[in-house]
């Protein structure tokens, strides 16, 4: 309510507060919310440690954003073992129906950061994600088809994939 709905001034540092008391009784909306105010500093100081430990709770409670956020946070990290949990984190999105999730899984698996490196997994995630209407996926998957990259070479697919790619939004 405080963020400016319904008719209430903004007021991040109160909205801070009650995500705060509703994080702390385990609410994942609330706790994915805090981690944002955290992540971006409104209404608290901004504290990336306690944006990827609220995000983490969240996470863990299956909140799809919250996972790619933290995934993203993790990915920034300079410990490798960030990295490993950010493909795992990115991986719990992309099963449960993340296309933002899938493609950057996809990138991990093709290019071995913080898994091993799948080149049939990779393409896997990238045509799901495409399948779904991922621009960037269906992109990436008329690149691979037309180069046979982790994909046999069909440029009869690849126009068709460049086409769809256009009609949702890539360049």
């Amino acid at each position: 309510c405080y963020l400016g709905e319904h008719g209430l001034p903004q007021d991040y540092r109160e909205a801070a507060r009650w995500f705060r008391r509703a994080a702390d009784q385990g609410y994942e909306e609330a706790q994915n919310n805090l981690a944002i105010m955290y992540d971006n500093g409104l209404g608290v100081t901004k504290d990336l440690g306690e944006a990827v430990r609220w995000y983490r709770h969240a996470a863990e409670q299956g909140n799809v954003d919250a996972t790619i956020a933290l995934a993203r946070l993790l990915c920034r990290g300079k410990d490798p073992e960030d990295v490993v949990e950010a493909a795992r984190w990115l991986r719990s999105g992309a099963e449960h129906g993340s296309e933002f999730a899938m493609y950057n899984l996809a990138l991990m698996l093709r290019g071995g950061i913080g898994v091993p490196q799948d080149h049939t997994e990779a393409a896997r995630w990238i045509s799901i994600a495409a399948d779904q209407g991922f621009s960037e996926a269906a992109y990436a998957l008329a690149k691979a088809l037309q180069d046979g990259k982790d994909v046999p070479k069909n440029d009869g697919e690849a126009a068709l994939w460049f086409r769809r790619a256009a009609e949702h939004g890539s360049d």
